[in-house]
């Protein structure tokens, strides 16, 4: 039942958050803050009664909650959870707590309205990370677009830019999640009909779908639908053209809500089901993943370079880092799944940061263009340090938790196939180059902007973004402290 309670709990938060706004523009704020603090004591509650599950029963789920919903077509309200599932819980937990908590109440008209639509984006989101019935997982993945969609059309990034262009942005995204809802809605359609066709009966529950046998060219044909699906939410080239402009325009805390957590679902989906429903047509597809994998990785550094906009950086480099993780998923074992595990956690805090502070040069200075922005190292309180840390975090310096993870990921794949590693840490170096022009524009030379805006950024601004730094250099220092927590 805690599991549900996971995914109820938010839903509530955000209607009573809308409807309180009515009341007082301070309500809504305290109870958004309210709802997540409840579901970290959710999850640590869930936390420990996996860990005596580990001790008492050896099995795949580690708590699992199962009531009939639609039984005549196989479709059962199943929700479970194991290693994984703990490991994306806290990352979903964790950045929807630090999305609300950089929030200001006059940062947003209709406040209320702004903390359901954030809400309902977390809600579903644990939703498809505890969903095991894989028609639930659809309708989670639906569910998600919606608030994200009007988000993006009613408190989008309009003061400098014309709303029209949020719109189409936010429009685009829609038909892409879309695109991708119907790829997963057939593959799931044709697995429960081969089931059918064996065993008499209707079934969308993972064990029953991965126990399936396939001919080689129905499985083949089946991963590569359910593999674009994910792509284009990871995104993959050329399914990309969605990301780019959602993350220009959508807020701050819904671009961190989406790259933090939102696009590491694709790479979850992946590893959950793709490769365990097809891992024979998986395997054979390793070399064709490789080359899709590097030509992210080069194509996110090389569009990185000419942007001036901070936010479409970020999201050109988030590019490139999904490259990696394609190949890591693909190409690697054992160990290497710790890498993906500690690459994931690190890259989607740190690139929050990064959001968090483009935020902040909205709000308080105006603008977020690097060339507008210069000499900001003795203004704006820590924040240009922080900055700092966060930017070269991205490209993996030692200490920060990007650095372990890439260590890992590129170390066993070096053994499994040493030229395509020496491609990818080549590519990967690219990556310096824009980060460093970030961090040498916007900190240092002449101070552009003094006397036109207000450089005073709130001691609980300057707070939320060192707890992430904290996070990053926690990951970096001491990484074994997670892994003793999470893999016990």
């Amino acid at each position: 039942m805690l599991l549900l309670w996971l995914i109820i709990i938010p839903i509530i938060g955000g209607i009573l958050c809308w409807q309180c706004e009515r009341i007082n523009n301070i309500l809504p704020h305290i109870i958004a803050i309210i709802t997540l603090l409840v579901e970290v004591l959710l999850f640590i509650l869930i936390y420990q009664k996996c860990q005596n599950t580990i001790y008492s029963n050896h099995t795949s789920w580690l708590l699992m909650y199962n009531i009939p919903w639609i039984p005549t077509i196989g479709i059962n309200f199943i929700l479970a959870i194991d290693n994984l599932t703990i490991v994306m819980l806290l990352l979903t937990i964790l950045l929807g707590l630090i999305s609300i908590l950089c929030i200001s109440i006059n940062d947003y008209p209709n406040i209320g309205l702004f903390y359901l639509n954030i809400l309902i984006i977390i809600s579903s989101t644990i939703g498809m990370f505890l969903s095991i019935n894989m028609f639930l997982f659809l309708c989670f993945w639906e569910i998600v677009n919606i608030p994200i969609y009007f988000l993006t059309t009613n408190f989008g990034y309009n003061q400098l830019v014309n709303k029209t262009l949020c719109l189409k942005a936010a429009t685009k995204f829609f038909i892409y999640s879309q695109i991708s809802s119907l790829c997963i809605l057939s593959v799931i359609v044709t697995l429960a009909s081969i089931y059918h066709n064996y065993c008499g009966v209707w079934s969308f529950n993972y064990q029953d779908l991965i126990s399936l046998n396939l001919n080689k060219y129905t499985e083949y044909l089946l991963m590569l639908t359910l593999f674009i699906a994910f792509a284009i939410k990871i995104p993959v080239i050329p399914l990309h053209n969605w990301y780019v402009d959602i993350q220009t325009y959508a807020p701050a805390n819904g671009a961190m809500d989406l790259n933090g957590f939102l696009l590491k679902i694709a790479i979850y989906g992946i590893i959950r089901f793709c490769i365990p429903f097809f891992p024979v047509s998986s395997n054979k597809f390793i070399l064709i993943i490789s080359v899709i994998g590097i030509f992210n990785i080069l194509y996110g550094a090389i569009m990185s370079f000419n942007q001036t906009d901070i936010k479409r950086i970020i999201s050109y480099m988030n590019i490139s880092h999904m490259g990696l993780l394609l190949i890591a998923i693909y190409n690697t074992y054992n160990i290497a799944y710790f890498g993906i595990v500690i690459f994931i956690l690190s890259h989607s805090v740190s690139t929050a940061g990064l959001i968090i502070v483009t935020g902040y040069f909205h709000k308080y200075l105006g603008t977020r263009n690097i060339n507008s922005i210069s000499g900001l190292w003795d203004n704006m309180g820590i924040v240009p340090a922080l900055l700092i840390i966060l930017v070269v975090s991205i490209f993996g310096l030692p200490g920060t938790g990007n650095f372990i993870g890439e260590f890992i990921i590129l170390l066993t794949n070096f053994n499994i196939n040493p030229i395509l590693t020496i491609i990818v840490i080549i590519s990967l170096l690219l990556l310096v180059i824009p980060a460093l022009k970030v961090i040498q524009l916007v900190c240092y030379g002449e101070c552009k902007l003094a006397n036109k805006f207000s450089f005073s950024v709130t001691k609980k601004d300057q707070l939320v973004l060192l707890l992430l730094v904290i996070i990053i250099l926690l990951l970096g220092l001491y990484p074994q402290l997670i892994l003793n927590i999470l893999f016990k």
